[in-house]
């Protein structure tokens, strides 16, 4: 629904700070791949950005489709960690490098029966978004610097520092329209990052549903009545975030 931006800055200490932030609402009457769409995100961008030097964009694209998985490998030295982690995940989760963009973090060595491993976290993309989300910006004349995800922003925000006071494990639960995300963050580590096929419409539908239900069973049938909608389920969902007002 909208084209959310924000900048950020490393100190000399390498200490990350929030310089700005920025939501614009999408042109509904623009396709992302139409000319009016691209010129919207070129105009957007150079007013968010003006005369920055050096700036380097990330775009955060959807994790509905990105595999992550945690693995762990033998202890082997840097230039064979590649293929140890490629055929580990090859051989659990079989995947066409020609549909898909593979990658892959060392987070760091653990014990597992007493013999030393590697924890490590891949994921794949589909290359065909990937390639998709490139060319719109290259259509923008705006070089893209790279495409994350968002559970890996959110492990960013404990990587930071940022949230310092907090448990060992914390879990983030995201509530989207169609779909839910539940990720896993231990010792400032993503180990953890679900789809859950299930979102506020499922909630809305079952909110009218059971509301009309309870109509039914409690309403005198001598009394005219008009059946709870999708629309007014979807502002009684609203209306209970502590954000709503009353």
């Amino acid at each position: 629904e909208a084209l959310r931006m924000v900048k950020m800055s490393a100190s000399a200490d390498k200490v990350w700070s929030l310089r700005d932030y920025r939501s614009i609402a999408l042109p509904a009457a623009a396709p992302r791949n139409s000319s009016a769409y691209v010129d919207f995100l070129r105009e957007e961008l150079h007013r968010f950005c003006r005369s920055e030097k050096k700036l380097r964009i990330w775009v955060v694209m959807s994790a509905a489709r990105v595999d992550v998985r945690h693995i762990r490998i033998p202890v082997v030295s840097g230039s064979q960690i590649e293929k140890a982690v490629y055929w580990t995940v090859k051989k659990e989760s079989p995947f066409d490098e020609k549909e898909s963009v593979f990658d892959f973090e060392v987070l760091s060595e653990v014990l597992e029966q007493g013999m030393p491993k590697l924890a490590v976290m891949a994921y794949i993309a589909p290359r065909e978004e990937v390639e998709q989300i490139k060319h719109l910006f290259f259509r923008t004349g705006i070089p893209l610097a790279g495409i994350s995800i968002a559970p890996f922003a959110i492990q960013n925000i404990f990587r930071s520092g940022w949230i310092s006071d907090h448990e060992k494990t914390v879990a983030n639960l995201f509530i989207g329209t169609d779909f839910s995300r539940i990720d896993i963050i231990s010792r400032d580590n993503l180990v953890m990052s679900r789809d859950i096929k299930a979102g506020t419409n499922s909630m809305i539908e079952s909110l009218m549903e059971a509301l009309n239900e309870r109509m039914e069973k409690h309403t005198d049938p001598s009394v005219e009545k008009a059946p709870v909608s999708m629309d007014l389920a979807r502002r009684i969902l609203v209306r209970l975030s502590a954000d709503s007002p009353p």
